[in-house]
C-alpha cells in the first residue's frame, strides 16, 4: 500500500494523505486484461472519471470539431490510444486538475481515487463525449515531472502557440501571465480577436512577444500604462465596433497604432474610447467603408486622417468635458460588454452535462446492484424451496389418505388408535408446509415488486 499527500486545487500543500490500495496503472491495467489499455466505455463503466492539467494547453474548439468530421468520415482518429495516469500521483506533484466542466479538483473531491488525468489526447475526449465514440486510454505509470512529460508528448502533434507555452510555464512557475489574462478578456469582449491581435493591443508591437523567449521560460511584462493604452482600446472598439470583424485584425489594428504614433497624446487608450464613444452614425460608417469595401482593399490614409481627426477634437476638449462624455456612456458600456460576456463561444461549448450523468447512473446501478444482491439471492432460494415443500405437501396428502384406509380397516382398537395419530402427524405436516408455501409466495411476491421498482 503507497500513501500519497495529496494537494488542493491551488497547489498549496497539505498534510492530508490519500491511501491507494495498488498501483493506479496495475489497477486499471486489469480492467485490460493483459494490454494496460482500456476504452472510454470502460472506464465509464467502472465509474472513472478523466480529468485534465491546468498545465496542458488550452483546448481549441476548432480542433475538436475536426476530430469529431475526422471521425465521421474514417474513424481511424480514434485508433490513436490516449494516455492517462492517477489524478493522485499528479496532486501529490503539485499540480491543479481541473475536471471536464471546469470544476477544480481538490482532496476533498468525490471519487478522487477513480480519477484519471489525461496526458494525451484531451481533443480527442472531447470530440468522442459530445458524438458518444469510444477511444483507447493507455494506461502509464506517473511520470515524474506532469508538466514536461505533457509538453514533449503534445509536441510531437500539434504544435504549441504561444498562450499555451506561456500557460504551462506560469502554471509550473506560479508566475501570473498577466498578458494572456487581458487578452483572455479582450477576446471575450471582441469575439474573433486573435491572440496575436489582443498581444498586439497591449504591448504595442506587433508579434512582440517572441516565442524564442518563452520557450527560455521569460514571460511578457507588461507595464500600467500598456495596460491602460490597450483596455482604452478594447473599450473603443467594443463600443461602437465590436460586431465589426475587419477592426479585429492585424492590419487595422495597426492603423490605429500608426495614429497613435502621429498624434501627441498621453493617454491614448482613453482619447481612443472617447472619439469611439462620440462618433456619430456617419462617422462609424465612413470608418467602416475604408477597411470593409467590396474589393477588400483598405484605404489606409483615409482611415488614419478620420480617426486623427476625431481623437484631436477629443484632445481639444477639456477635462470636464472628457470626464462627461465618459460618465453619459459608462453605463451603455458596460451594458454592451455584460451582453459580449454572455454571449462569447471562445472556450468550447461541449455537452459534459451528457458524460457526468452516464457516469453517475451506471455508479448509481451498480450501487443499486449491491443492495439488492442480497434480495435476488433470497428469491431465488425461494424459488427453489417452493415446489419442495410443494412436493412434501403431495406426499403427505397420499400418507394420510392411506392411513385413513387403513385405520378404517384394523381389527383391533389400539390399531386404529395408532393409525389415527400416524394420520394426525401427517395432516398437521400438511398444514405446516401449506401455511409456509404461503408466507414464501408472499415474500416472494414483494421482493418482486421492489425489484422491478428499483429497476424502473
Amino acid at each position: 500500500m503507497s500513501e500519497i499527500k495529496t494537494n488542493g486545487g491551488d497547489g498549496a500543500a497539505n498534510n492530508e494523505v490519500v491511501k491507494q490500495e495498488e498501483s493506479f496503472a496495475k489497477k486499471l491495467g486489469k480492467l485490460g486484461r493483459l494490454d494496460p489499455v482500456v476504452s472510454l466505455s470502460t472506464l465509464k463503466e467502472k465509474g472513472y472519471l478523466l480529468v485534465f492539467c491546468e498545465g496542458n494547453r488550452n483546448i481549441y474548439r476548432n480542433q475538436v470539431v475536426t476530430l469529431e468530421k475526422s471521425v465521421d468520415a474514417s474513424e481511424k482518429k480514434f485508433e490513436q490510444a490516449g494516455e492517462i495516469c492517477s489524478a493522485v500521483d499528479a496532486l501529490n506533484q503539485g499540480i491543479s486538475l481541473i475536471m471536464v466542466d471546469g470544476t477544480k479538483v481538490t482532496k476533498e473531491s468525490k471519487k478522487l481515487k477513480k480519477m484519471a488525468l489525461i496526458l494525451d489526447g484531451q481533443h480527442r475526449f472531447l470530440a468522442a463525449v459530445e458524438k458518444g465514440y469510444n477511444m483507447d486510454f493507455r494506461v502509464i505509470p506517473t511520470p515524474d515531472n506532469i508538466l514536461v512529460y505533457i509538453n514533449t508528448i503534445n509536441s510531437c502533434s500539434r504544435v504549441w502557440g504561444n498562450r499555451d507555452l506561456r500557460h504551462r510555464i506560469s502554471v509550473e512557475t506560479g508566475e501570473e501571465d498577466k498578458l494572456n489574462t487581458l487578452v483572455l478578456n479582450a477576446q471575450e469582449l471582441l469575439h474573433g480577436l486573435s491572440q496575436r491581435g489582443g498581444e498586439y493591443i497591449y504591448t504595442g508591437i506587433r508579434d512582440g512577444v517572441r516565442k524564442a523567449d518563452v520557450l527560455k521560460g521569460d514571460l511578457p511584462k507588461i507595464t500600467a500604462d500598456q495596460k491602460r493604452c490597450g483596455d482604452g482600446i478594447v473599450d473603443g472598439l467594443t463600443f461602437a465596433f465590436n460586431n465589426e470583424q475587419a477592426f479585429k485584425n492585424l492590419g487595422v489594428l495597426q492603423l490605429i497604432f500608426n495614429v497613435k504614433q502621429s498624434i501627441d497624446v498621453l493617454d491614448f487608450g482613453r482619447h481612443f474610447k472617447l472619439a469611439c464613444m462620440t462618433m456619430s452614425a456617419a462617422e462609424r460608417k465612413a470608418l467602416i467603408a475604408c477597411v470593409s469595401n467590396d474589393n477588400n482593399q483598405v484605404d489606409k490614409g483615409a482611415f488614419e486622417d478620420q480617426l486623427r481627426d476625431k481623437i484631436q477634437r477629443i484632445k481639444d476638449m477639456s477635462d470636464d468635458e472628457r470626464n462627461q462624455i465618459e460618465a453619459d456612456h459608462a453605463e451603455e458600456l458596460q451594458r454592451i460588454q455584460i451582453k459580449l460576456r454572455k454571449d462569447f463561444k471562445g472556450h468550447p461549448d461541449i455537452n459534459v452535462v451528457d458524460y457526468y450523468k452516464e457516469i453517475e447512473e451506471r455508479e448509481k446501478a451498480r450501487t443499486n446492484k449491491s443492495k439488492l444482491e442480497p434480495k435476488r439471492r433470497r428469491l431465488k432460494r425461494i424459488e427453489k424451496r417452493i415446489p419442495l415443500l410443494e412436493a412434501r405437501v403431495t406426499d403427505a396428502t397420499a400418507k394420510s389418505l392411506k392411513l385413513h384406509q387403513e385405520e378404517e380397516a384394523a381389527d383391533s382398537e389400539d390399531t386404529r388408535i395408532k393409525m389415527k395419530r400416524m394420520r394426525r402427524l401427517q395432516e398437521r405436516r400438511q398444514e405446516d408446509n401449506e401455511n409456509e408455501i404461503k408466507r414464501l409466495k408472499a415474500e416472494k411476491t414483494k421482493i418482486e415488486a421492489e425489484l422491478r421498482k428499483a429497476e424502473s
